[in-house]
Parts: C-alpha cells; sequence; structure tokens
C-alpha cells in the first residue's frame, strides 16, 4: 500500500505543479505586454515632449492642448469602460473619473495615468490567473486523493468538492492572497511614477533622461514579474496540498508520511523532512507539513497502522445512501464523470 500511495502522490504533485507552471507563463505573458504598453506610452510622450528641446519639469508640468486632452479622455473612457467590465479596483475607477472630469491635465499626469492603468490590468489578470489555477489545483488534488482512497478499498461513492475560498486559505504571513498582490502593485506604481518625475528633474539630457525611465520600468516589471511567479507557485503548492488533506480526513487518516523530490534541486529542509510521519491532527502548511519554502515541490501521502478500508459509515454519506463497488482499474477521468459533482 506504502508504494501504491507513493507513486500516487509523487505523480499527482507532478500534474498540480504543471498547472502552476503553465500559470505562471501566462503571468510572464501578462507583464511583458505591461511593460510593452508603458514603453509605446513612454516614447510617444518623449517624442511630443523633446521635439523642442523640452523635456524637462517645466515641459513636462504643460498643459495638454485641447486636441491632446481630447484623445486622452477618449483614452480614459475606454479604461473606465474596462474597469467596470473587469471588476477593476474601485479606488483606481474613482480616479479615472475624477480624471475624465479634469479640465485641464498636464502631460506628466496623463504619461503617469496611462502607465498606472497599464499596472492595474497587469495586476488584475496575476490574481484573477492564480486564483483561478488555485481552485483548479484544489479540485485536482481532493478529488485525485478521494479517488486513490476509493480505487485502494474497493469501493467507492459520489463526493462532492468542498467550497473554498483561495483568497483566504493561505495566510502563512497573516495577509490574504489578494493583499499580497494589492501591495505589491501599489509599490511598483508608486516607484515607477516616482522614478519618472525624478528622471525628468535631475536630468538634462533628453536621450539620457528617456533611457534612465525605461531601464528603471523594465527593472520594476521584472521584480513584479519574479514575484508574481514565486507567489503562484507558492500558493500552487500550498493549496494542492490542503486538496489532499480535506481529502484525508474525509477518508479518516491519522497520519501522513512527508514526500520529498530527491534530486539536485531539493533543498536540505526538504531532504531531511522526507519520510518523517505527521498526525493530522499536528498538520501544519508551511511548519510541519509542505510547503516548506517558495517553489517547494514536497508533498505528503497517507500512512496506515493498518489495513486500510472504507466501512458503513463512510459510506453512509453517500447523497443517495448507498455504497458502489469499483473496479480496481477504473480510471480518473471514468471515475470523475461517475462520482465527483
Amino acid at each position: 500500500m506504502s508504494e501504491y500511495w507513493k507513486k500516487r502522490a509523487t505523480e499527482l504533485e507532478k500534474v498540480l505543479n504543471k498547472k502552476g507552471v503553465a500559470s505562471n507563463q501566462e503571468i510572464e505573458q501578462v507583464f511583458d505586454k505591461a511593460e510593452k504598453e508603458i514603453q509605446d506610452r513612454i516614447d510617444l510622450w518623449y517624442l511630443k515632449l523633446a521635439k523642442n528641446n523640452n523635456l524637462d519639469m517645466a515641459g513636462a508640468k504643460q498643459l495638454l492642448k485641447a486636441n491632446e486632452l481630447k484623445e486622452f479622455k477618449w483614452d480614459v473612457d475606454t479604461y473606465i469602460k474596462y474597469g467596470e467590465e473587469n471588476a477593476i479596483n474601485a479606488n483606481w475607477l474613482k480616479e479615472l473619473n475624477n480624471a475624465s472630469a479634469k479640465v485641464h491635465i498636464s502631460r506628466l499626469e496623463a504619461i503617469k495615468l496611462h502607465t498606472q492603468q497599464s499596472l492595474e490590468k497587469a495586476f488584475l489578470k496575476e490574481g484573477n490567473l492564480i486564483t483561478n489555477m488555485l481552485k483548479s489545483v484544489y479540485t485536482e488534488g481532493y478529488g485525485n486523493t478521494i479517488y486513490a482512497g476509493q480505487i485502494e478499498a474497493l469501493e467507492a461513492f459520489s463526493v462532492k468538492v468542498p467550497s473554498i475560498d483561495v483568497d483566504k486559505v493561505w495566510a502563512a504571513d497573516g495577509k490574504k492572497l489578494s493583499e499580497r498582490i494589492t501591495e505589491k502593485k501599489i509599490s511598483t506604481i508608486g516607484n515607477i511614477n516616482q522614478a519618472i518625475t525624478t528622471s525628468v528633474i535631475s536630468n538634462t539630457d533628453n536621450e539620457k533622461t528617456i533611457k534612465d525611465i525605461t531601464e528603471y520600468v523594465k527593472s520594476r516589471i521584472s521584480v513584479a514579474k519574479s514575484r508574481a511567479k514565486t507567489l503562484n507557485m507558492t500558493e500552487q503548492a500550498y493549496i494542492g496540498q490542503k486538496g489532499q488533506q480535506d481529502a484525508y480526513e474525509d477518508l479518516d487518516v491519522e497520519k501522513v508520511e512527508i514526500i520529498a523530490t530527491l534530486d539536485q534541486h531539493t533543498t536540505n529542509i526538504c531532504q531531511n523532512m522526507d519520510g518523517k510521519l505527521v498526525e493530522m491532527k499536528d498538520v501544519e502548511p508551511g511548519v510541519t507539513t509542505p510547503p516548506f519554502h517558495a517553489n517547494c515541490r514536497s508533498t505528503t501521502m497517507p500512512y496506515f497502522d493498518e489495513e486500510f478500508t472504507i466501512g458503513e459509515t463512510r459510506a453512509a454519506k453517500n447523497s443517495d445512501g448507498k455504497t458502489y463497488k469499483v473496479p480496481a482499474n477504473m480510471k480518473y477521468a471514468e471515475w470523475k464523470e461517475k462520482y465527483y459533482k
């Protein structure tokens, strides 16, 4: 039985990890797109300001001309529509509406607003991508583990995936997922907008000014992208374990065994935790069970002192009160279609 569960747990960890990796690729594309949008706007801003050699604070504070203001308001109206359709945060939507109502807008204010819109979209998409990935990982982790237990016991019953709010379950630092993303967003936007102002104030050379801004934008978005990917994989590891642990409880598992992926990338902490037994009452993600660190690949499997079977009390949990026998060779897809709701 131990080898059966070890194989299933290891295979499941790989499946869940792939979901995180796929989500990371999408996150990378989101921030790459934001960087390009911002750079295109900065290039346009530079051309308009520098053509008369006045890329300085005085020039930056000049008000948009009538035709430029009209074009700006078209952009803002588009941003507002996007925000309303995609549930962008209320504070930014309020700022957009205020900007749309203004009669005068400086060139500096305009470029900062365009920059923030690109980043607001990027961080919104980051949150949505991670949230959707986590829901999928939890469902897969829970369902696959229940399936494994029923196949092992040769007894099946219909189950319903528990409801879960992925924004609240993993709070090792006391913060929700959405709060951590918001903090990164505020920091990134503030740093980039400050850099734009500082570069314009401190540089007298137009080309150097635009080069400094470009390099800073690139570096800050690179940091934001890296942190988003790390957050994504750490959350994936936790939620995958959460799904498995909830399934263990429904299967009446009393102890779990930690399984580390032992290769050249495995950290010392995971190597040392490999094979350790933890009672379910002592399970504490990040402390007694995985994830032990960012991008952790360790997982768990149930540990049984005696042969594992599902008795009448477990079958009594069925929605229709019936017990089903399941063939040992039933595939997960078949089981999922028939029993998993």
